[in-house]
């Protein structure tokens, strides 16, 4: 089975790869496929390896299935020494783990597969939202390209028809509650939209403060703030009535959520100094992993309040894509899901130039990663040691890319946008064209 599935997933990938590349070299938009095509074209992309592949992250599938038996047999999915550990969101993805078990045991259909398609659709989803997004601000040909370029993106087929996680859910409603926001929308709909996306997974929260404060009024904000707040809550209130006792448990693992430490920027380059310096492995080791571990969520914690005040000075869609940058710079640990967050943010700013480079130093990383986790006779990869070693190695370029564009938009990029928001001449006034001053008032107005 290995030996087909392999080659299959390697083609594929470089297929895909190839079309992308195709699509981002072009500088004239040469497609016209519509929003419906576009969306199938997506949903096709993903399908065909959740469908024939599928084997999925090794790690997340056996979470997955544990949380739903631990579920289905009666237990606190978050009070079970296990379980809990592989279930750190809040009650809502534990439902579908549920049903997809159920339909597997009682309708044999793969669980592997029936757990992919929510991340799918969502995925095929957003293909569509930057489509109409991009359509109202530069027109046909840029709305099609940057649409197909979501359509085609590998971190995409990674992450979600490969790998069988989720982000694309969340992704997607905080695209939506930031949509409501920029046009003035109505904010209990944009809170409810965000809290939902923060239900299913909890880094969405990052976005409120700069969403709150992108609305002018008081009163809306207050209508935003509570409808994001109901419904975790109202999640929250639904489990605990079906597994009483299980409130403490659900917020420590929760709010405890923290991804693996050593893969991923200075943590990872530390751990490379104590292999490749020949201390004492095991002593070094441990000592570098513990002060990542330490100071790691203090600096994440600092670089994201920072962010959350230059955000403010930004327009809106900027202010999310930098606080995004400014977690992924600054944090010790990471996850590989992480990277597909900035895809179409970056495609709902027109910066394609900025993802090719972006997209060249992840696909390495993204690709050992998940070849690694999925095809565990990988792990003998001679001569560089261990598959954690090759990692570390490949996700430096990554994260220096990362680091880099960062630096650009807190040096420039917030004179270009104020320079742009002169230029566009959109039917309705969107918040997303003036930066805010810390109380939220539009500065351009005095």
């Amino acid at each position: 089975m290995l030996d087909i599935e392999l080659p299959f997933a390697l083609i594929y990938f470089a297929v895909v790869v190839l079309a992308l590349g195709a699509v981002l070299l072009s500088h004239v938009p040469m497609w016209s496929l519509g929003p419906i095509a576009l969306v199938v074209l997506a949903l096709s992309v993903r399908l065909l390896p959740a469908l024939l592949l599928p084997l999925g992250a090794k790690y997340d599938i056996d979470s997955y299935r544990l949380v739903a038996d631990t579920f289905l047999s009666g237990r606190d999915v978050y009070g079970d020494p296990v379980a809990g550990i592989r279930h750190p969101y809040l009650p809502f993805w534990m439902y579908w783990l549920a049903l997809s078990r159920l339909a597997e045991l009682s309708l044999n259909i793969p669980f592997v597969v029936l757990v992919k398609l929510p991340g799918v659709i969502a995925d095929a989803l957003i293909v569509f939202f930057v489509y109409r997004v991009v359509l109202d601000r530069w027109g046909e040909g840029r709305a099609n390209q940057a649409a197909l370029v979501y359509a085609l993106n590998p971190i995409s087929l990674l992450v979600v028809a490969y790998g069988g996680q989720f982000d694309s859910l969340p992704l997607l409603l905080s695209l939506i509650a930031w949509r409501l926001v920029d046009r003035q929308k109505n904010p209990i709909l944009a809170g409810a939209a965000l809290g939902l996306g923060i239900l299913v997974k909890s880094w969405p929260a990052l976005f409120l403060p700069v969403l709150l404060l992108a609305i002018p009024r008081w009163r809306e904000r207050l209508l935003l703030l509570l409808s994001c707040g109901v419904v975790p809550l109202t999640a929250m209130c639904i489990y605990l009535s079906l597994r009483p006792g299980a409130f403490m448990a659900m917020v420590t693992n929760t709010l405890g959520y923290g991804s693996v430490y050593g893969n991923w920027g200075y943590s990872a380059g530390l751990l490379l100094a104590v292999r490749f310096l020949d201390f004492s492995y095991g002593l070094w080791f441990a000592i570098a992993a513990i002060l990542a571990y330490l100071f790691g969520r203090w600096l994440t914690l600092a670089a994201i309040l920072v962010a959350w005040w230059l955000a403010l000075r930004r327009p809106l869609l900027q202010g999310m894509t930098l606080i995004i940058l400014a977690l992924f710079a600054f944090t010790a640990g990471f996850s590989v899901t992480y990277l597909l967050w900035l895809l179409p943010l970056v495609l709902l700013l027109d910066h394609v130039h900025r993802l090719r480079w972006y997209l060249l130093a992840c696909l390495p990383f993204l690709i050992a990663t998940y070849y690694f986790e999925m095809y565990q006779p990988l792990l003998v990869l001679q001569p560089l040691g261990d598959a954690r070693t090759i990692l570390r190695i490949l996700s430096l370029p990554a994260w220096l890319s990362v680091l880099a564009w960062l630096g650009l938009m807190v040096g420039r990029d917030r004179n270009d946008s104020l320079m742009s928001a002169k230029t566009h001449n959109k039917p309705n006034r969107s918040f997303d064209t003036q930066p805010l001053s810390p109380l939220g008032k539009d500065i351009s107005n005095g």
